[in-house]
């Protein structure tokens, strides 16, 4: 059941311990993931293929709010957090409450970073924390044409004098 997949950053943390002890490399990406479309599952299985094991992190409605503003989140992040975990390239899944991911990332201490393309190399957060343990930090590219804001223009041009 993917709910299982769904554990807190502490609980998870002495998984990826074990994980790692026996040899396998952990994946660590994060996002909002409101509205999971075609690009987030891109991303995902791309990340996937860059180790063994997948760990995503949910960011929580509050930190979303913030940096987002009032529209944001669309879902809830328990919503978000278990359809995520509904994907097959998906192994395990967190909510994280801080803004910058910088502390889930030192907590977890992951193998490989992920990022959207959409970021510069320079400014992923956490990658200096991955690198020196001799970990990497790597730029998945997105899917062109997928973003929450597009599927919402889309949503409101279908239906606008329809409702």
């Amino acid at each position: 059941m993917s709910k299982d997949k769904i554990r807190p950053v502490e609980k998870l943390k002495r998984v990826i311990e074990k994980l790692q002890r026996d040899g396998l490399k952990v994946v660590f990406a994060y996002g909002g993931f409101d509205l999971l479309h075609a690009g987030h599952v891109h991303f995902l299985q791309l990340a996937k293929q860059e180790g063994d094991v997948l760990v995503v992190g949910v960011v929580a409605d509050e930190v979303r709010r913030a940096s987002k503003g009032e529209l944001f989140p669309i879902m809830l992040q328990d919503d978000r957090a278990y359809l995520v975990s509904a994907l097959e390239c998906v192994d395990f899944v967190t909510v994280f409450e801080d803004e910058n991911p910088v502390e889930i990332i030192s907590c977890l201490s992951p193998d490989v970073l992920i990022n959207g393309s959409n970021y510069p190399d320079a400014s992923i957060a956490g990658q200096g924390l991955v690198k020196q343990r001799g970990g990497r930090a790597v730029n998945i590219p997105l899917l062109a044409g997928y973003s929450i804001r597009n599927t919402i223009e889309e949503i409101l041009k279908k239906t606008k004098d329809k409702v």
